[in-house]
C-alpha cells in the first residue's frame, strides 16, 4: 500500500475515533447542552491532533449535535481588577465557588454554567477610571 493511502486511512481512522468518542459522550450526557468543547483540551485528552478533532466536530455539527463557534482575538482586554471597582471581591468569590464545584465532583454542566457566569460577569462589569500609567 502506498504511504499516501496509508496516511489517509490512519487519518480517517483518527477522525472516526474522535467522531465516535465525542458522539457517544454527547448522547450519554457527559457533554450537556451549553458545555464548551475545547479542541486543544480534547487533543491532549485523546492524544489525537487537532485536525481529526476539527473534522469530527464538523461531522457532529452536520448531525446537529454541536454548534461550532469561531472566536477571534481582536485585542487583549485589560484586567478588570484595575479599573472595575469592586469586581475583585466578586471574582474571588466566583472562583471559590467554581473550585468548590470541582472539588465536590459536581456535574460538568453545573461547573460550565458557573464558569460561564463568572466570565460574563467580568465582561459585563462597568469600567471604572483607568489606573495611572505605569513607568514606561
Amino acid at each position: 500500500m502506498s504511504s499516501v493511502r496509508k496516511q489517509d486511512r490512519t487519518r480517517e481512522s483518527k477522525v472516526e475515533f474522535c467522531y465516535g468518542l465525542l458522539r457517544s459522550r454527547i448522547l450519554e450526557g457527559t457533554y450537556v447542552p451549553g458545555y464548551r468543547l475545547v479542541i486543544n483540551q480534547l487533543a491532549q485528552e485523546t492524544g489525537v491532533s487537532t485536525i481529526p478533532l476539527r473534522e469530527a466536530l464538523r461531522r457532529l455539527q452536520s448531525d446537529g449535535l454541536v454548534e461550532l463557534v469561531r472566536t477571534r482575538l481582536d485585542h487583549m482586554r485589560r484586567p478588570h481588577f484595575g479599573y472595575a471597582p469592586g469586581r475583585a471581591r466578586h471574582s474571588v468569590a466566583e472562583h471559590a465557588r467554581i473550585l468548590d464545584l470541582v472539588a465536590r465532583n459536581a456535574d460538568p454542566g453545573e461547573i460550565e454554567r458557573a464558569a460561564r457566569a463568572h466570565k460574563n460577569a467580568a465582561a459585563d462589569a462597568p469600567p471604572g477610571p483607568r489606573p495611572a500609567a505605569a513607568h514606561r
